[in-house]
């Protein structure tokens, strides 16, 4: 660190920052015209300057724009010495009669001088434009480098871009300029700048595939995808054509595939994911028209309008198709029109990476990279990518699976059928912090849930599945059962093969007792283990909690006619809701009586007298209504999903919420 004084208070910094950085930190304010976080500090506005002096000068002071004088140890430095503030006024007198009609020239003219307007003779054509240069350099070092500069002295300009054909219309330019003399509109569904229109790829909303959940509206940084209530309960997301700028984030972050965007089709772009998987050198990447490459590798890349618009099944179906990297280049966030493109996509190849962990491979294969400032950037990075040497895809001859829909239905039928192939889910970091005992008698068994589990959590920020089981852990340790989790390639559904593979392992591990999380996995597995107890877990804790003193009474929403053990401290009240509708295998995506089935389970709970909570049958029963009522999305009434398992852990523990 470099200790130096600014007014004379005594600072420290890193060595190699500038001077600017340590005034804005002291919160000290001076303008900055030209100054962007996204591009090296150049000095063109000068308005930052201050008077710096060193002991080792005898007294010497000189004027240096801050943004770009870097810091030293014993430094001396003023923001408000006379000789700073003449300097200043006499520059923005010089930038009033450039651009005497520009409010952001006037604005800091007025702060910083005390100037209305110019004190010397304007110009002889008015400009709003200050010569920063920042549309220039950002053009060149973060884009496609269309734009320059011709003419020289008081006749330099901005020239358009040379050739106009190479435009992206990617905005930069527009977004980095300080005083806004770029122009960057709208009409009629394009994108005008430099007298050229760019299409918008809109997004639309097919309210049949639509939950309601909310993360379309979420992931949209201009707010223009909506979730909108109607009357009798029913929601849908909403995007008004009119103001939808086509990043596509909105469909990414769909779990339904329910929004579609013109040109760039979610079946498409998986099918071109699932060629470039499986070709020579088996690396996908996803780039943005920031990132200027020759036909040659133009050929070999998916270029979307933001890296944001890559989805998890686009990510998880290059993996599946055979990829060893999957590398997705995001130029700028700071320089981009759409701004939150980068954090998103590095988001989605965190999920990304936990789901592969899960499914125990190719973790390590998912990465976001910003390309070198410059031209060439994008290009070398690419071709590093596509030269670099990669280990073989972590699935082998299992390699091949087809996504060819969106949305997360599809993903998890094709990580279901790896389960069935003979993959288990790796529960090591979906365990990591729960009280288990390695080597118990007693396993709480979720075979393949977990799936389901780390893709809801996806959408809803937790994991409710896990939630459930560290609770069941804790209670059963309470009571004298030591038990630990393990997962399995089953599910509700599963194969014969697949039940008859986990058997075998719980087998070989000596356990006594298995707690099945699932109801109906319990009558395929029980077969198999003859001499293990092979219970449900819900109904294992109803029993240990049925000899203890009960807690305080709790009414608890369920359907007539369900039949339901007996929890002590609850008191069930049943109540008419379609249980057929929803009943049986979890899906994202769902039908209109099945979003109308779940919304009265809500609201029907509501209206019993007393009641805060509904019955949910199973894990996937409550991952359902935990998407349904996640935050973000129109919450229809205050009861909240529970499960028997939760209310017997309530019962042993003798009290609280449930």
């Amino acid at each position: 660190m470099v200790t130096f004084k600014i007014n004379g208070r005594a600072v420290q910094a890193p060595a190699g920052s500038y001077i600017l950085e340590s005034i804005r930190e002291l919160g000290l304010d001076i303008p900055a015209l030209c100054d962007h976080p996204s591009l090296e500090p150049y000095g063109a506005c000068r308005l930052c300057i201050v008077e710096v002096t060193h002991p080792e000068w005898r007294g010497h002071a000189r004027i240096v724009t801050s943004c770009n004088y870097p810091v030293r140890e014993g430094l001396e430095v003023s923001t408000n010495a006379p000789k700073v503030l003449e300097t200043r006024r006499e520059l923005l007198d010089m930038l009033l009669a450039r651009c005497p009609e520009n409010e952001v020239v006037r604005d800091v003219a007025r702060k910083y001088a005390g100037l209305d307007k110019a004190t010397i003779e304007p110009v002889r054509e008015p400009s709003d434009c200050i010569m920063c240069g920042l549309c220039v350099r950002v053009c060149e070092d973060l884009s496609v480098g269309v734009l320059g500069h011709r003419n020289r002295g008081a006749d330099r300009e901005v020239a358009p871009p040379e050739p106009p054909e190479n435009c992206v219309g990617c905005g930069a330019c527009a977004l980095v300029c300080p005083t806004g003399c770029i122009e960057f509109t709208r009409e009629k569904g394009r994108w005008s700048i430099w007298e050229q229109d760019f299409s918008i790829p809109y997004c639309a909303v097919n309210s049949e595939l639509c939950r309601a959940c909310g993360l379309c509206a979420e992931a949209c940084k201009f707010d223009v995808a909506q979730v909108k209530l109607f009357a009798g309960g029913a929601s849908t997301s909403s995007i008004e054509k009119d103001y939808c700028q086509g990043c596509g984030s909105c469909i990414a972050a769909c779990p339904t595939a329910a929004i579609q965007q013109e040109v760039y089709s979610e079946p498409e772009l998986l099918k071109r994911t699932r060629e470039l998987a499986a070709d020579e050198p088996h690396v996908v990447i996803v780039t943005c028209p920031r990132s200027p490459l020759p036909d040659d590798l133009r050929e070999k890349v998916i270029e979307l309008p933001c890296v944001g618009r890559a989805s998890l099944p686009m990510l998880m179906a290059a993996l599946l198709s055979g990829a060893r990297k999957v590398l997705l280049i995001c130029r700028d966030p700071g320089s981009c029109h759409f701004g939150a493109g980068e954090a998103q996509a590095r988001v989605r190849a965190e999920l990304a990476r936990s789901l592969a962990g899960l499914m125990r491979f190719g973790e390590d294969c998912f990465e976001v990279r910003q390309p070198a400032a410059g031209h060439e950037g994008p290009a070398e990075l690419v071709r590093g990518a596509l030269a670099a040497s990669y280990d073989a895809n972590p699935l082998g001859d299992k390699a091949g699976y087809a996504i060819e829909e969106g949305g997360f239905d599809p993903l998890a039928r094709q990580l279901v059928a790896l389960c069935e192939s003979g993959v288990t889910p790796d529960l090591t970091a979906w365990k990591s912090g729960l009280p288990v005992t390695a080597g118990a008698e007693t396993l709480i068994y979720v075979h393949r849930i977990s799936i389901f589990d780390h893709l809801a959590a996806a959408i809803t920020g937790h994991y409710h599945v896990r939630e459930l089981v560290a609770q069941a852990l804790n209670v059963l340790r309470k009571i004298g059962v030591p038990a630990d989790v393990i997962s399995g390639r089953a599910g509700c559904n599963g194969s014969d093969a697949a039940i008859a593979a986990d058997a075998a392992e719980i087998k070989q591990g000596g356990a006594r007792r298995v707690l099945c999380v699932c109801p109906d996995v319990v009558k395929h597995l029980a077969p198999h283990l003859p001499e293990v107890e092979v219970v449900w877990l819900d109904e294992y804790l109803s029993r240990q909690a049925a000899e203890l003193q009960p807690p305080a009474l709790m009414r608890v929403a369920v359907p007539s006619g369900f039949d339901v053990p007996s929890v002590p401290g609850v008191e069930w009240a049943e109540y008419g809701v379609n249980r057929e509708a929803y009943c049986g295998k979890f899906s994202f995506a769902l039908s209109s009586d099945t979003l109308r089935a779940l919304r009265q389970r809500v609201t029907g709970a509501d209206a019993l007298p007393e009641v805060a909570h509904f019955l949910c049958e199973c894990p996937g029963d409550l991952l359902q209504m935990s998407l349904m009522q996640r935050e973000g999305a129109w919450r229809l009434g205050c009861a909240v999903p529970v499960t028997i398992a939760r209310l017997a852990c309530r019962a042993i523990r003798g009290g609280g919420d449930g």
